[in-house]
């Protein structure tokens, strides 16, 4: 019996190993819920947020934009259909142009991974364009090419870990059984991850145990727990908003001034492998005739004042400068793209005027990601930039 269902796993062209995700499982779905919202997650069979379409364009006058990101491409925490790229693609549909703009979006991601996805999903698409969204963080979560060289990476969702290579009767059943083994075991990390999602864990306990495990010293670490106020960590320990915003003072207060000054050694490697990278991604992009142009998505320590005073309270740096200068990160971005003359946009200083003006918040209360106005306000930006770039023009 379980030869037969091994062999008809065979037939049906099933991976004797489990395979390192860019995406999402196909199909998959799932009401989240943050916060005081909720919305609707559904990827395609590529395991991305956009409705599935023909590898194959329609007609010759259809033009396809890939927009590859992190959460802010994505849309975490609003519809698909609020996300700025499904509002690209709808104002240009409402002028009787036929331009879809693919959302490559991936929660987590970071340039090593944007480079996989445009390699593993987006070219499959066969894009005309390519719309790469660096986000204020990029820089932080980028591995430095002695990471990368090193270990390998791991999907930004979690979805599913990297197993380890089997051994004992696993490595025996593996190597009978290869493809219902990985089958099996791909449904089991998949459930373990979904139980664990559901179940409350104690914040201040796992900023106690990973402080420790850096020396921080315990009596920083009882200061920092009892700044903490208690309708956040409730929140935070029924898995409604992320601990990251909570523990970061203690355990990485320099966050934002590495990501955004680029303010010792250790930021100015990861640069590099940014660097390293986004020149790669170009240079395969180019090879295919694919037209790129890149945008800069801020954080909002770099255009709202009033940003999330508890993370600040509880440690985490804040550089008031950011609310009106260029950043570090900002220029290195900008002079790569003029280098590789790849059109540049900024999306700061727009945000920094939408922000006193704006009737609603551009982002969710106490989240970094935006809200449907945020994603308006980048929707027509951006929209104005490539129609005044020409992005659409036949000569472009």
């Amino acid at each position: 019996m379980l030869g037969l269902s091994e062999k008809t796993l065979e037939w049906c062209g099933f991976s004797q190993n489990l395979e390192k995700r860019v995406s999402y499982p196909a199909y998959f779905k799932k009401e989240m819920n943050l916060i005081n919202r909720t919305y609707h997650f559904e990827a395609n069979r590529e395991g991305i947020r956009y409705p599935d379409i023909s590898q194959e364009k329609k007609s010759p006058e259809e033009i396809r934009v890939l927009v590859i990101g992190d959460s802010f491409v994505e849309g975490l925490g609003v519809e698909a259909e609020q996300a700025f790229p499904a509002l690209l693609e709808k104002e240009y549909s409402e002028e009787n142009k036929n331009i879809l703009f693919i959302n490559g979006g991936i929660s987590g991601a970071n340039p090593d991974v944007y480079a996989r996805v445009l390699d593993k999903i987006g070219f499959s698409y066969h894009p005309d364009k390519l719309l790469l969204a660096i986000y204020a963080n990029d820089l932080h979560d980028m591995p430095t090419l002695q990471e990368i060289s090193k270990t390998d990476w791991k999907t930004p969702l979690h979805l599913e870990e990297i197993p380890e290579e089997p051994k004992g009767i696993k490595k025996a059943a593996h190597a009978i059984f290869p493809r219902l083994y990985t089958l099996l075991r791909g449904a089991l990390m998949r459930y373990r991850y979904f139980r664990d999602r559901h179940q409350q864990f104690d914040v201040i306990q796992l900023g106690r145990a990973e402080a420790m495990r850096k020396g921080i010293p315990a009596k920083k670490v009882e200061e920092w727990a009892k700044k903490i106020p208690q309708e956040d960590l409730e929140k935070t320990n029924h898995f409604m908003i992320c601990h990251d915003r909570l523990v970061a003072g203690l355990l990485e207060p320099d966050f934002w001034t590495q990501s955004l000054d680029i303010s010792d050694p250790e930021s100015e490697e990861r640069w590099k492998a940014v660097d390293k990278t986004l020149n790669q991604i170009f240079d395969h992009c180019r090879s295919r005739g694919v037209e790129i142009a890149m945008i800069y998505i801020p954080c909002p320590f770099q255009y709202d004042p009033d940003h999330d005073p508890v993370s600040v309270n509880l440690g985490l740096r804040v550089e008031k400068k950011w609310l009106t200068e260029e950043t570090a990160f900002e220029k290195r971005l900008r002079s790569l793209a003029e280098a590789q003359k790849i059109s540049f946009l900024d999306l700061t200083p727009a945000l920094r005027e939408a922000y006193p003006h704006a009737e609603k918040p551009l982002n969710f209360h106490i989240d970094v990601h935006w809200t449907p106005e945020g994603h308006r306000v980048a929707a027509k930006t951006i929209k104005s930039w490539l129609d005044a770039q020409g992005f659409f023009n036949e000569a472009s």
